[in-house]
């Protein structure tokens, strides 16, 4: 599930390169040759600002990739301790990864660790946008998983796209362990403001936690102030809380004993 503040929710089914679980997993399902399902919140050139939650469906050929395997539930299957590893990824400061690890920790009730995954960022960036492509980047950081992955979350501070959408804050394998976010567009001086490093870190947290949602199978939500709200601008990310709703972490309780 791709999610970016202040753009709208895409899921897309059969996307060639994004969502399947190439980590080591105990339990698996197979998915259909190169099927990949994610869940994208992004602006689109074009779109409506009261469209923000449009969803629709979209297939296309697997440009050649290999069957796929998506953990039906990494949690139940790993036989060790899981744990949801962050990976910075174009070196974002190091002191808003703290704040963010505990964050992580107190939402979802997991251990949080710090690991370093070899990300080829050069054969992710289109020329002609001048941007870098989330879906290959989150594809790589998923096949990099360590083995007691419960979660992997890609921190960067590079401009993220996806080729339907003009930008995005962020992508997640839906219903898997991947997910990814970009400082980039989460920063006040990208919209000609004052840095203010607080707010950055804020922002981060949140959208962190509604990407990693999304990984336990969490659309967006409705609930007023939940972190799973739909984001279409950057200040709606500055409008919802960094808190899951009663609803939504039902759901991820439901999802992790199923």
């Amino acid at each position: 599930m791709l999610s970016l503040h202040g753009v709208r929710t895409v899921r897309t089914m059969n996307i060639g390169c994004i969502a399947a679980g190439w980590a080591p997993a105990l339990d698996t399902e197979p998915v259909l040759q190169g099927a990949c399902r994610k869940a994208v919140e992004g602006a689109e050139a074009g779109s409506q600002p009261d469209s923000r939650r449009r969803e629709y469906e979209e297939t296309r050929p697997s440009d050649g990739m290999p069957d796929m395997y998506l953990r039906k539930n990494a949690l139940r299957s790993l036989t060790i301790m899981p744990y949801i590893y962050i990976v910075p990824i174009a070196a974002p400061a190091a002191h808003w990864l703290a704040p963010l690890e505990r964050a992580l920790a107190a939402c979802f009730s997991l251990p949080v660790r710090r690991t370093h995954c070899d990300i080829d960022l050069e054969q992710t960036f289109d020329t002609g946008r001048g941007q870098y492509n989330s879906s290959q980047i989150l594809l790589q950081l998923i096949r990099k998983a360590p083995p007691d992955t419960a979660r992997i979350l890609g921190v960067a501070a590079v401009d993220l796209f996806v080729p339907i959408l003009t930008y995005v804050f962020g992508e997640a394998q839906l219903g898997g362990i991947g997910a990814l976010v970009s400082t980039h567009r989460l920063n006040s001086r990208m919209y000609g403001l004052p840095e203010n490093e607080p707010l950055l870190q804020q922002r981060l947290i949140k959208e962190s936690i509604h990407e990693l949602g999304h990984t336990f199978g969490l659309l967006h939500c409705t609930t007023p102030g939940c972190a799973l709200n739909a984001s279409t601008y950057v200040e709606d990310i500055d409008q919802k809380s960094d808190q899951i709703c009663a609803a939504c972490r039902a759901c991820i309780t439901d999802y992790r004993s199923a």
